[in-house]
């Protein structure tokens, strides 16, 4: 549908993911992805879900390396 109240919470979402990356140190992007998910994953009315991650200038002949993570 197409009404405010149907619109996901941008606010909610960056506050909540900021929270997260910042409530300890995560040695792997995957490990932080996974936690990114299970956050998303459990809001009601989520049925299908992709997050993606990537870190930029890992490799010199790569403009990123990353993870995606998904359910359809």
């Amino acid at each position: 549908c197409d009404s405010v109240e149907a619109a996901w919470d941008y606010d909610f979402l960056r506050t909540s993911i900021l929270e997260l990356a910042s409530s300890r140190r995560y040695n792997l992007q995957e490990t932080l992805a996974h936690a990114i998910y299970d956050l998303v994953a459990g809001k009601p009315g989520v049925t299908a879900l992709r997050v993606s991650t990537r870190k930029p200038d890992i490799y010199p002949d790569c403009a990123a390396v990353g993870v995606v993570l998904a359910s359809f």
